[in-house]
């Protein structure tokens, strides 16, 4: 990021800064062996290790990584944000479409609770509720 920074302006040199952190950022979690990709010509990620790494990119870019593999345990907060995410179709609008669907079958796993324990579903089930809330309550005040 220093890199691309303007001494004189204090502004960023170039649009692409946020891809070059990105990389840099799956470079560290590759040499440190938390992630793998494999060789075939989608290069999937495989998480191996989730646990938080004390550096609070790496450890957002690892959870946004896990939810979409079969690996790795998910911490409720990241449950909770699926859910809100999924339940407000702001996940498809973020990944995509087609991202969603072939992975549809693990969201539904997050969002209903089946990795994580009876308080997380609990939670899960208030946030639907608020949703919910929130998608009524502009029809409703309307009229």
């Amino acid at each position: 990021m220093l890199l691309a920074l303007r001494n004189e302006k204090g502004t960023v040199a170039t649009g692409y800064a946020e891809y070059a952190v990105a990389g840099a950022v799956l470079a560290e979690s590759l040499l440190d062996g938390r992630i793998s990709v494999d060789d075939t010509r989608k290069h999937l990620v495989t998480v191996h290790n989730a646990e938080p790494a004390g550096d609070p990119s790496i450890d957002e870019c690892l959870q946004r990584v896990a939810i979409f593999t079969d690996s790795g345990q998910i911490d409720p907060r990241t449950v909770v944000l699926i859910s809100l995410a999924n339940g407000s179709r702001l996940l498809a609008e973020n990944f995509g479409r087609k991202e969603i669907r072939s992975r549809k079958e693990r969201i539904e796993q997050i969002v209903t609770g089946e990795l994580t324990g009876k308080a997380t579903r609990e939670v899960i089930a208030a946030c639907e509720a608020a949703v919910m809330v929130a998608i009524i309550m502009p029809t409703i005040m309307r009229h």
